[in-house]
């Protein structure tokens, strides 16, 4: 006749217990060794504006880049300065936003350009800036 276990006397074999402990094991140094995340500059100056791109077709010019991260402070706007293929330019400021798009009727061969700050909120409530990131590309058919 079969004799029943009694609740929780479950006990795994062995290799059971060798495979977990070495999955547990390999997991913490998978996390040990997992990079720290987006690479930030650290407190000094603010980082420029990163991977500052341009999509220019004749219809619409688009500039758009990537969120700076710096330990001094949090990211609050972009001040910006633009000139557009008619001959156009502005300059403004975008809060949240890191893409800018203007349509238009663009000639084909005709130049868009942008440079672009980011404006840094400290701690004390006052702002800093990053230095300028620059592009300027060519309107294509």
């Amino acid at each position: 006749m079969l004799k029943a276990k009694p609740a929780g006397a479950f006990r795994p074999l062995p290799s059971l217990r060798l495979l977990m402990a070495a999955l547990l094991t390999a997991g913490l140094v998978a996390l040990l060794l997992w990079p720290p995340g987006p690479a930030q500059a650290q407190d000094g100056e603010p980082p420029v504006v990163e991977n500052l791109r341009c999509i220019a077709e004749t219809e619409r010019v688009a500039f758009l880049w990537d969120d700076p991260e710096w330990s001094g402070g949090e990211t609050h706007a972009y001040d910006y300065e633009l000139n557009l293929p008619d001959g156009r330019s502005e300059a403004g400021r975008l809060i949240g936003i890191n893409l800018l798009l203007r349509p238009g009727d663009y000639q084909a061969g005709t130049e868009a350009g942008m440079s672009v700050k980011a404006v840094y909120q400290l701690a004390d409530e006052s702002e800093a800036y990053s230095p300028a990131a620059t592009l300027t590309c060519t309107v294509e058919e």
